[in-house]
């Protein structure tokens, strides 16, 4: 940990309101076999599409245990009408006390309709998956079992240059951890009003990590109002020192559905737009 932020850790860690109970330590992941590691390749409608509403579907997975995790999925505008075409991913964590119905009350699938349809944004699929309580069996789950069935029923893009994790709160520092530790799932990353799930000084460990030729696209935002509005600042500075480039925005807000809600937007505008450079 670098020295010039040992004094900020105190500040992190009585910000950590949402922070999970770390569980017993789960066998570690498969190496994963997401391939191929694609760059520049076309994806979207390959021919006009004069829908302007996209399709949600519900699927399970086996999770272990006798475990079903559901995950809703929203198809978008002519997803059915246009079976040649291929699109990127954008996995979206809900925080702790939420579900999967969360970003949908937040306007992800609503707001992806009117951008899509007005050409504002190319077309993406969006996953809302439950999250285990936050313990790191999810990672597994996740990698191993959830994105693999995306793309095995799905018409992906199977690289992690169209792959995006985001999240609020606590899904925030899922996909904060989950990107960090096993880059080679996704490269687009997004932190909204980030809530650490573990103990901050491991981000920097995580971060430091990461080969260079997996280096991602990163946003992260926070409302002024967020009382974990210090634990974005030191995650922010952790970044910096790693040289990891990304996006740092503190708007006017608090840490509630209202200031998502009202930023959908630019979310799924930042999104789109790492998904149309990937490099």
């Amino acid at each position: 940990m670098h020295k010039k932020l040992l004094f900020l850790l105190p500040f992190a860690f009585l910000l950590m309101a949402c922070q999970a109970t770390e569980a017993q330590q789960p066998p570690a992941p498969a190496s994963p076999t997401f391939e191929p590691d694609l760059e520049g390749v076309a994806w979207g409608y390959t021919q006009d599409c004069a829908e302007t509403t996209g399709t949600v579907e519900t699927f399970e997975v086996n999770a272990g245990s006798e475990i079903t995790l559901e995950s809703k999925i929203y198809l978008p505008p002519c997803y059915e009408a246009d079976p040649d075409a291929v699109f990127p991913v954008l996995y979206l964590f809900h925080g702790q006390g939420g579900n999967v119905d969360t970003w949908l009350k937040a306007g992800a699938f609503s707001t992806a309709d009117e951008l899509i349809s007005k050409g504002d944004i190319g077309p993406a699929l969006i996953v809302l998956p439950p999250t285990m309580a936050f313990d790191s069996t999810f990672d597994v789950v996740f990698a191993n079992v959830i994105v693999p069935y995306v793309d095995a029923n799905y018409r992906t893009v199977p690289s992690r240059h169209y792959r995006a994790l985001g999240g609020m709160s606590a899904g925030a520092g899922l996909a904060l951890r989950i990107g960090a530790q096993q880059p080679q799932i996704a490269s687009v990353w997004g932190l909204h009003s980030v809530a650490a799930v573990e103990g901050i000084e491991r981000v920097d460990v995580w971060l430091n990590a990461i080969p260079d030729v997996a280096e991602p696209h990163i946003y992260m935002d926070v409302g002024n109002l967020d009382p974990l509005l210090e634990a974005a600042v030191i995650i922010n500075a952790l970044l910096v020192e790693e040289n990891l480039p990304h996006t740092f925005i503190v708007r006017a807000g608090e840490h509630n559905m209202a200031y998502w809600t009202v930023h959908m937007p630019e979310y799924l505008n930042w999104y789109d737009a790492a998904f149309k450079d990937p490099e």
